[in-house]
């Protein structure tokens, strides 16, 4: 019998170049390979061999990074490889973190005091993805 060794491919269909999530969300970063052998799949972050922690799972293609946080946006590569080739693919991750900015404050005739507006805010270095929205507080 021959065999032919294949070289690793990946199934670009319904994959994501550029995931965002919000904090404390979980995502899935997935490698759809084939080829033949099977390939080994190792993963990256930011070029360097990803050193899993508590809020990380690494299973062969799958990569799942629960509750996510801010210094978890990176660019993850999964590297696949078998005797016939190796196949490198990336994803850029952004964790959109909340901040709150004050706008303003009011105080009512019965010294009552409000927030008047306050808008929420994405955050991505410096990008800011924002919406206003009115916050009612009593102090």
């Amino acid at each position: 019998m021959v065999s032919c060794a294949v070289p690793p491919a990946i199934d670009e269909a319904n994959l994501v170049d550029n995931p965002k999530i919000v904090v404390n969300r979980t995502v899935l970063l997935e490698c759809p390979v084939s080829g033949s052998p099977v390939p080994d799949v190792v993963w990256l972050k930011n070029g360097e061999p990803l050193s899993p922690d508590a809020n990380m799972n690494v299973a062969g293609r799958h990569l799942e990074i629960i509750r996510a946080r801010v210094t978890d946006s990176a660019r993850y590569t999964c590297v696949a490889s078998n005797e016939a080739g190796e196949l490198r693919r990336s994803f850029d991750l952004e964790v959109l973190g909340l901040t709150f900015t004050l706008i303003g404050w009011r105080t009512d005739i019965f010294s009552r005091t409000y927030l008047v507006r306050s808008r929420l805010c994405y955050r991505v270095a410096s990008v800011s993805l924002s919406s206003v929205c009115d916050v009612m507080y009593f102090g």
